[in-house]
């Protein structure tokens, strides 16, 4: 398979990626699956800042550069670029193109525009604030502690993907589209999508109810779903109309500042644009790989202390004297049960 054959749909989570999933695969030419995360498994390859594991990333990155530098002609990235490839391949197969929508690639887009620079990229935009409550309603999330397991995406996904456009936007390979300007226009931006990846437009190709392409586990959960049973999403979340999910929103829109969304003409829904005491204490927060103060240093350490405790624990249990003990208290234990 060779690169041009591959396009990648890339935004934050809650964008809207699913429908345009939908709309640029419901043809003959483009193959897709739900949501196949290929590169999200060899993400310590692209960024090992982002990987979190025992083992040391960055340091395992340095020495594998390393050791490249010394092993002479070996043309690793290429051999890494026809690698993942082939991973693609099979479910390319008589399409044109593969599509792999992966939301959460913002998180290495300028690695993926790097390793493919002949593919398509497909950046998708959408109003925080509606990500932030398509978040809220879609998983279910009732707290601001919920929310604060995305908060990456929340934090850091809208700029990075406004500069990554802002940055490529004279590169023909990336097409940047906005989710609700495409709501407002689905036939001329659908359109103007398919010129840009040279397959035939009909007027037909935003009625997206038979294509079936994108169903699977990963994906939006409404769209994904094998039947219309939509109880299965609780669309109505009580939180949404909270006063402290306002306050969030209102020191959100702070965080990104007004210039953000007047740059992307995105709505202010709020008469005033001030810090929040909620959002401060959210910005507060540890986030799920964010570290407490022990630092990932003393996690790990805590965790051999606590396997090490686990371990005399069991120890003790098997000894002699825990099993004689067990048996001369039995009486005891008994009656207290009665």
């Amino acid at each position: 398979m060779k690169e041009e054959e591959l396009i990648f749909l890339i935004s934050a989570p809650r964008s809207g990626s699913t429908y345009v999933q939908r709309i640029l695969s419901n043809n003959a030419q483009v193959n897709t699956v739900s949501e196949p995360w290929i590169l999200l498994n060899f993400m310590n390859q692209f960024d090992p800042t982002l990987v979190h594991t025992s083992v040391n990333n960055r340091l395992t990155h340095e020495a594998f550069q390393e050791y490249l530098k010394k092993a002479g002609p070996v043309d690793y990235t290429n051999a890494f670029r026809s690698f993942l490839l082939e991973l693609y391949t099979p479910l390319k197969g008589e399409c044109r193109y593969f599509l792999d929508k992966t939301p959460r690639y913002w998180e290495i887009v300028d690695e993926i525009a790097e390793m493919f620079p002949k593919s398509k990229l497909v950046v998708l935009h959408r109003s925080p604030l509606d990500i932030a409550k398509s978040m809220v309603r879609t998983w279910n999330l009732n707290s601001l502690s919920m929310i604060n397991n995305y908060r990456r995406d929340l934090l850091f996904a809208p700029k990075k993907l406004e500069e990554f456009c802002k940055e490529h936007q004279q590169n023909p390979q990336i097409r940047c589209v906005q989710y609700e300007s495409l709501l407002k226009n689905p036939t001329e931006i659908t359109a103007s999508l398919y010129d840009w990846l040279e397959i035939p437009f009909h007027k037909d190709s935003v009625d997206i109810e038979n294509n079936k392409k994108h169903l699977g586990t990963f994906g939006d959960p409404y769209q994904n779903l094998e039947t219309n049973n939509t109880d299965a999403v609780k669309a109505n979340n009580e939180f949404l109309e909270t006063d402290s999910f306002h306050q969030f929103l209102v020191g959100y829109t702070h965080y990104l500042g007004e210039d953000y969304f007047h740059r992307n003409n995105f709505n202010i829904p709020h008469k005033t644009i001030t810090p929040t005491a909620v959002f401060d204490d959210f910005l507060s927060q540890k986030g799920l790989f964010e570290f407490s103060e022990y630092g990932l240093e003393g996690v790990l350490q805590l965790r051999q202390k606590n396997n090490q405790l686990e371990r005399k624990i069991n120890r003790l249990k098997d000894s002699n004297s825990f099993k004689l003990g067990s048996i001369l208290t039995a009486p005891f234990r008994i009656f207290r049960s009665k």
